[in-house]
């Protein structure tokens, strides 16, 4: 019977098709009242659905916020579909830590590296865990101080030749651009250059 069907649609996640059985018995019975309540369920589940699939749609677009909004509605509307809600928020989530991730990543290999820590930082303060996210942030962290340490063995190196080789690993290993480092390369050879060549015609 008609009562079977619509448990049996229901039970299978065919909202739409329940929805219009409940439809169908309101049609020709408009008091009865089981018919009314499950119509109204129904209703709200096709409603739930219709969000959902919004929602993934927006998420594959990157609309995050959107598919955020639309998921939440569908909760307050849903029974039945708190599971493919909450999986949905998951998916969500792990989005933004991805793009969170990539966009750290992405500072990094541009030797960005206050701004590849900043979000690696924020990312971590959001999940303990995601993919290797801590090692990276500890591994930029390293090069800045060794950056900062080489440079500072630079300025206090006895020889001009000490401090470029200083200056250049800085440079060409760890941070490209890092400071002043390419401008005080320059003027120690500069310097090295006026250097040979006044030993050059002092020999000659």
């Amino acid at each position: 019977d008609k009562g079977e069907l619509t448990e049996e649609l229901e039970a299978q996640g065919l909202y739409f098709a329940a929805r219009n059985e409940f439809r169908l018995s309101l049609l020709l019975d408009p008091e009865l009242a089981a018919a009314r309540d499950g119509f109204n369920r129904m209703d709200r589940e096709v409603r739930a659905a219709i969000n959902v699939s919004k929602a993934d749609m927006d998420i594959r677009g990157g609309e995050l916020g959107k598919a955020a909004a639309l998921l939440e509605e569908a909760d307050s509307l849903s029974e039945a579909q708190k599971d493919q809600i909450s999986l949905k928020e998951a998916e969500i989530e792990e989005t933004r830590f991805r793009e969170l991730y990539d966009r750290a990543v992405s500072f990094e290999r541009d030797y960005k590296y206050t701004e590849a820590v900043e979000v690696y930082g924020q990312l971590l303060e959001e999940t303990e865990v995601f993919a290797d996210a801590r090692e990276r942030k500890a591994t930029v962290e390293w090069m800045m101080s060794e950056a900062e340490s080489l440079y500072a063995q630079a300025q206090e190196a006895p020889e001009p030749e000490d401090a470029l080789e200083l200056y250049g690993r800085i440079d060409e290993l760890i941070w490209p651009e890092f400071r002043d480092v390419r401008e005080r390369m320059a003027q120690i050879e500069r310097e090295l250059a006026r250097q040979a060549a006044v030993d050059g015609s002092e020999g000659g």
